[in-house]
């Protein structure tokens, strides 16, 4: 009696291998798969959060045999889609729907939502069952066709880019709401193929030139420009270059390398969706930010001279336009967490928070730098630019001992907006989609 517990313990223990596993295809050759996470498909055991199986029937014109296998989570989708053109747009979609049962549903993709198809669209017969704790879905798909009315055509003898996603069912089951997490292969794919295909594991491009563009135009060249601006107007002296204050030169020189570069930011991030698309705090945000940004270089064309008496407003309104842009710029790059399709590392928001404190500490040491050099007894204990001040106005060398030291913390704060600026750009470019 204990020899057989001992066997059944050891049966139990190390199950025999030659039991079969969905991946068998995969591994062997012998079928096209695609899974979630994309190296899922290589391995012996089940680990996939979703995993397609494609294998084309004898007769190429009688279409595809394809199974879908998923995590039974109740009131999700998981979709299948063939794309032309990579992106969202115009893609063939069928997908197993797990709300009330299961049952396998069409649709193609109108710019960012699925519209419905009606059955047997796509697809010619379907099943959808529970098998050993996972959802499986079964469907033959067709050899060619029209979408519906939506006039899109589709042949499976095309290589298509092939979308791979699952998120929830909403309005009782009624609409496939936006995904979760999705995936596309980077290369079109004929789907007569076999073979196990990684989806990209980059964010798209024009994403990342979006993301890149942005962070150098806020992060480093405005809050550079700004600290300049509001702190080392003086630090030059009467040095001048292009007839204008060094200051002033930097700090416009750096303002317009910023504008150029958030505007290739935004026509990157509009030719990618194709248009305008805002479902998280990030886009609204950026969106001010950048509108700010284009009205403060249009607004300084009409300031008036240093003299004017109405100057003093233009420099508060001009003050409140950059800082209140600047804030919102520095919000939208924490809200790009939000954003379900990207997908960046913590060390991305720790980043940006040692940028924060880093931008408040600098301010606080340039707001009161007079007063810590006096402090640190490095010079005399005095009220610069008080007028107020009852004592006589500091001596040159103080004042040249204070703008250098300016000078210092001002090199200091930009080889670290670099380096921060750097690390969040190696982060961005080396991010993975959803």
């Amino acid at each position: 009696m204990f020899q057989l517990f001992i066997i059944c313990a050891l049966f139990y223990q190390f199950p025999l291998t030659n039991q079969a596993s969905l991946t068998d295809g995969c591994i062997d050759g012998s079928k096209l798969c695609f899974g979630i996470p994309g190296e899922c498909a290589s391995s012996a055991t089940f680990t996939c959060d979703m995993l397609v199986l494609i294998s084309a029937k004898p007769d190429l014109k009688d279409g595809l045999d394809v199974d879908l296998y998923a995590s039974n989570v109740v009131d999700r989708w998981y979709g299948l889609g063939f794309v032309e053109k990579k992106g969202m747009f115009d893609a063939t979609v069928v997908y197993c729907d797990t709300h009330n049962g299961i049952s396998v549903g069409e649709g193609v993709t109108v710019k960012w939502a699925l519209s419905p198809l009606p059955a047997n669209t796509l697809i010619s017969s379907s099943s959808g069952k529970l098998e050993d704790g996972l959802v499986h879905c079964k469907w033959v798909q067709k050899a060619s066709g029209t979408a519906g009315s939506t006039g899109i055509e589709y042949d499976i003898n095309k290589p298509y880019h092939v979308q791979l996603g699952y998120g929830p069912m909403e309005n009782d089951g009624k609409k496939v709401a936006k995904h979760l997490v999705k995936t596309i292969t980077p290369n079109p794919v004929y789907l007569n193929s076999t073979g196990i295909i990684v989806p990209s594991s980059k964010i798209p491009l024009k994403v990342r030139i979006h993301g890149s563009f942005m962070t150098v135009a806020w992060l480093c060249l405005v809050s550079i420009a700004m600290m300049i601006a509001r702190y080392h107007k003086n630090s030059w002296g009467e040095t001048t270059i292009g007839n204008v204050k060094v200051w002033f030169a930097l700090h416009r020189g750096l303002m317009i390398c910023a504008l150029i570069s958030a505007a290739a930011g935004m026509i990157s991030i509009l030719v990618h969706v194709k248009g305008w698309r805002a479902d998280t705090p990030h886009q609204y945000l950026g969106l001010f930010a950048n509108i700010l940004m284009i009205l403060q270089p249009i607004g300084a064309l009409f300031r008036p001279s240093p003299d004017h008496e109405n100057r003093v407003y233009f420099n508060i309104i001009h003050f409140l336009g950059g800082s209140i842009g600047h804030t919102l710029a520095i919000l939208a790059l924490f809200f790009v967490l939000s954003i379900s399709s990207v997908n960046l590392s913590m060390a991305f928001l720790w980043l940006l928070a040692s940028f924060v404190l880093l931008l408040v500490a600098t301010h606080i040491i340039l707001q009161f730098h007079p007063h810590l050099l006096a402090t640190l007894n490095i010079i005399e204990d005095i009220q610069m630019g008080d007028p107020r001040n009852k004592f006589a106005a500091p001596s040159p060398s103080v004042v040249e001992t204070v703008e250098r030291s300016k000078k210092r913390v001002l090199t200091i704060y930009i080889l670290l907006v670099l380096i921060i600026t750097i690390s969040v750009l190696v982060i961005v470019n080396k991010g993975k989609p959803n």
